[in-house]
């Protein structure tokens, strides 16, 4: 049975977007495997199942499983379409994914595995389903569209915050046992404070909170309510922290860095005016992108053997997976927080043509991975651009309303 019609002019676009995520989906998992006979196995059981890999190849299919729904979404909105549409998705990404692991049979370099596969299908499906939830909730054709008072936009607005955390706690699996808990507070009574500090996390940290404590007052509209958000966002990254098996500690850099935003943070939701309020925190949100950006992007790293120079093809994924991970999920969080501020800005009449915000933050990631071939240790490439760019794209088409 044929798709359902698409639902609407930009249709064209999301197509693209679906298109180009699965070529680079194709490239990172056929890329640098090799050239042989089709003598391996196919679709083998490994005896050991990598945590890190399983996450990867799950979170990696979500976005897939998701733009098919938005491409293929009906115009008439009755359950069995619905149904079919995530149903249909679910499986086409299931056969890419399959297609994918028997090329790599291939490839000497590569395993055929099953795990994989049933990894992929879970993200896709994953993907579909929560695409299909939140393109429900749109509101109906009778109210007013993007008003201040949008659901949609709030959710993503809050999506800043919950996002951030959970990088920051990656790969998400925690432990109650005490004794780990201790060791990782240890550092706050068996270290100087002021010893080896780095400028360049603590600046990335405090951009981070106080794009978080933008986005709390910006979905709150009451103070005494925006100030318990972000303290309860505060104690919830600082709680998870302690029980997660993170790849990055918890560390005075990050504590100087929450304190250094969350102080002045606070003091302008008590001093601001609402009137005053709408205008100021789109700002301060993509001003809290924009140094989480710089820190990131430009921060020395003259440990490691990085070759200086830029790559016109992405070649994130080549490396370690939970790695690669981290690094689509901060740039994809760059995207969403941008376009979050410029519609906040754009609703609240900012002129500061915030439109044109997010293709603006695109260029600067471009430009800040051109910078890296002149920082000590780094190397820059594509695959921030094409991460940014998509977070764009998806956040925009979650926020427009389908006619």
């Amino acid at each position: 049975m044929p798709l359902p019609p698409l639902a609407d002019r930009s249709s064209r676009g999301r197509l693209l977007t679906l298109l180009l995520y699965a070529a680079f989906i194709g490239y990172q998992s056929l890329a640098a495997g090799g050239t042989g006979h089709c003598g391996g196995d196919v679709l083998e059981v490994p005896r050991r199942i990598a945590r890190g890999d399983l996450l990867v190849n799950i979170v990696a299919y979500v976005p897939l499983g998701a733009l098919c729904v938005a491409a293929a979404w009906p115009v008439n909105r009755r359950v069995s379409t619905i149904v079919l549409v995530v149903v249909g998705s679910a499986m086409l990404v299931s056969l890419y994914s399959l297609g994918m692991e028997l090329v790599q049979a291939c490839e000497p370099k590569r395993v055929s595995s099953a795990i994989d596969w049933a990894a992929n299908s879970a993200g896709g499906a994953a993907g579909a389903i929560g695409c299909a939830f939140v393109l429900m909730l749109r509101l109906p054709r009778g109210l007013p569209a993007l008003t201040l008072d949008d659901p949609r936009l709030r959710a993503c607005t809050l999506a800043v915050a919950l996002l951030w955390i959970a990088s920051e706690t990656m790969p998400w699996l925690f432990s109650l046992d005490l004794g780990q808990a201790r060791s990782h507070l240890r550092f706050l009574v068996r270290s100087d404070p002021l010893a080896d500090l780095d400028p360049w996390r603590i600046a990335r940290h405090a951009g981070a909170w106080l794009a978080i404590a933008a986005a709390c007052r910006l979905v709150v509209r009451s103070t005494p309510a925006a100030l318990a958000c972000i303290g309860l966002m505060a104690a919830a990254s600082l709680g998870l922290q302690v029980i997660a098996f993170a790849r990055v500690p918890l560390s005075f850099a990050e504590l100087f860095g929450m304190a250094a935003a969350l102080g002045p943070a606070a003091l302008g939701i008590l001093l601001l005016r609402e009137r005053h309020a709408l205008r100021a925190w789109p700002v301060a949100l993509l001003a809290g992108v924009i140094v989480v950006l710089v820190a990131y992007q430009l921060h020395p790293e003259v440990e490691k053997n990085a070759g200086r120079s830029f790559g016109w093809w992405p070649r994130v994924g080549f490396g370690s997976p939970i790695g690669a991970l981290d690094f689509a999920w901060l740039f994809g969080w760059v995207g969403l927080s941008t376009v979050a501020a410029a519609e906040w800005a754009r609703r609240a009449m900012v002129p500061a043509w915030p439109q044109a915000w997010p293709a603006a933050i695109v260029a600067l990631v471009f430009l800040l991975e051109l910078a890296q071939a002149f920082v000590p240790g780094r190397s820059g490439d594509t695959s921030a651009v094409l991460f940014t760019g998509l977070a764009v794209i998806a956040t925009r088409a979650a926020l427009r309303e389908i006619e």
